[in-house]
């Protein structure tokens, strides 16, 4: 069932509910009430009744004798003339013998524990009218008489009847009234989620542009906030894969259409052995291209899924680490690498950073030239002097989970710094995307992918750290990595 239906039903049913509700309580008290007035006006006329007759009694002449007719007539005088013989009256002797009745009504036993001073009072049904009886119970001089008076109640039950159609018509127009408020009011609740539906089925149909509308400041704006802020992420993720997968696709077409160029020569040619040779070292070096490439893209999407285990790391025994991993191919070009650790430690995963500095170099070499020179130092600074202002550097440094951690206002700046051809100012924003080269000729003969400095970045939003790039045409690339420095705190 759809939220506006329930909206609608859950509406409509709580009003119903709490209409009948109400009108049951304000029938229900009104009748107590009407009854409770009843009763408390026949005990009134009761006091009244007694007072009379014990006056008239007291009237009587010393030592008259009050017998059974006489206290009969002196009652029926008192009914004529205080009660107007309206009401319904019956004289019972002590014995059950009945003395009086002004009109003929059903006998109904009394208890015989009545209160003689208090008196008694019921309702009863008979027929179909209701009566308030009362019962009074007199000593005279031959014995006792009860005196039972019936007054007639109807008219309270008539006006509770009244009462209960005039409800039952105002219950039926509120509750059809009900049903169009319920939905107004659901339409009006539900309308933000109808919208981001619609939106959301937009968006899964290929309508990446597709937005909620944002108004109010409820939960369903939230949730339209959230989504939209969804929809922006996944739309930005989307034209990254589109650009990476166009990007992935371009790199591979060259070596490929080189591997099945040189293979069909072999295949379908009388080629010379030296021939031969030239065809399988070119497959040969374009199936590594191809491996270097694959192995890239592994690294990259491995990243991405691998969970940082942060430790504290010696910077000294990292940078040997680093040198003993590039020194092969740094010295088949001549190139110089030096170390400067004047740094202790840093905290985060060993080989992740490995894997970021010996990208960052293998990169220098690529851009320096013979006998060139690259340079890997470490220096602590304050946040000032690597010119943050907080971000990427809050107090609140990952951990290993074991102790706190709490930023010390430092950091340490590893930089990499070499002195080759360079790179343009407009290329430096471009050289972290994937498949990037700034020269593609050279990177390529260097056995490059372009996803190095990919790679790097990832690494350094996994640590949350900052870094920064700056080169100059000719002159040669310095890349500094600012991390925060952390103490344990017990």
């Amino acid at each position: 069932m759809k939220v506006f239906w329930k909206q609608f039903f859950s509406i409509s049913v709580l009003v119903a509910v709490s209409l009948v509700l109400l009108g049951n309580v304000i029938l229900q008290v009104t009748f107590v009430m009407s009854l409770t007035h009843e009763r408390e006006r026949d005990e009134l006329d009761l006091w009244l009744f007694r007072y009379s007759m014990e006056a008239s009694f007291d009237a009587l002449p010393d030592k008259y004798p009050i017998g059974e007719s006489t206290a009969v007539d002196i009652i029926k005088n008192i009914y004529e003339n205080v009660d107007g013989g309206q009401d319904y009256i019956r004289i019972w002797r002590g014995d059950g013998f009945l003395l009086y009745e002004n009109r003929s009504l059903p006998e109904e036993k009394w208890d015989t524990k009545i209160n003689a001073k208090e008196g008694a009072a019921r309702i009863r049904n008979v027929g179909a009218k209701h009566f308030i009886e009362s019962l009074i119970v007199l000593e005279i001089d031959s014995g006792t008489i009860w005196v039972e008076k019936f007054r007639d109640i109807e008219y309270v039950y008539e006006i509770q009847q009244k009462i209960l159609q005039i409800y039952i018509i105002v219950l039926g127009v509120m509750l059809l009234l009900s049903f169009p408020a319920a939905a107004l009011i659901s339409g009006s609740i539900t309308k933000p989620v109808r919208n981001l539906n619609t939106v959301t089925n937009r968006f899964s149909k290929g309508d990446y542009e597709s937005r909620a509308r944002v108004r109010g400041s409820d939960e369903f704006t939230e949730l339209a906030v959230h989504f939209n802020n969804m929809a922006d992420n996944l739309q930005d993720n989307i034209i990254k894969l589109e650009n990476f997968t166009g990007a992935f696709a371009h790199e591979m077409r060259t070596p490929l259409t080189s591997i099945i160029g040189y293979s069909e020569m072999l295949l379908t040619m009388e080629l010379a052995e030296s021939d031969r040779i030239t065809c399988a070292g070119y497959i040969n070096s374009q199936g590594k291209r191809l491996e270097k490439l694959s192995n890239k893209m592994l690294e990259l999407s491995g990243i991405a899924h691998d969970e940082i285990r942060f430790e504290e790391i010696g910077i000294k025994d990292l940078f040997d680490a680093v040198d003993g991993m590039v020194s092969f191919s740094l010295t088949k070009k001549s190139v110089t690498l030096k170390l400067s650790a004047e740094a202790d430690t840093i905290y985060g995963d060993r080989e992740l950073v490995i894997t970021l500095l010996t990208n960052l170099i293998d990169n220098a070499r690529k851009a320096v030239g013979q006998g060139g020179v690259i340079g890997l130092s470490a220096e602590k600074r304050t946040y000032e002097e690597c010119g943050q202002t907080g971000v990427g550097f809050d107090n609140n440094c990952p951990g290993d989970g074991d102790t706190n951690r709490h930023g010390t206002g430092q950091c340490t700046v590893i930089t990499v710094r070499d002195d080759g051809i360079g790179i343009d100012g407009d290329q430096i924003k471009r050289i972290t995307e994937a498949f990037y080269m700034v020269d593609k000729s050279r990177t390529r003969k260097e056995g490059g992918a372009g996803l190095g400095l990919a790679l790097c970045e990832e690494i350094i939003k996994l640590h949350s750290w900052q870094w920064n790039i700056r080169s100059t045409k000719g002159v040669g690339t310095q890349i500094e990595i600012m991390i925060p420095e952390v103490r344990d705190e017990v």
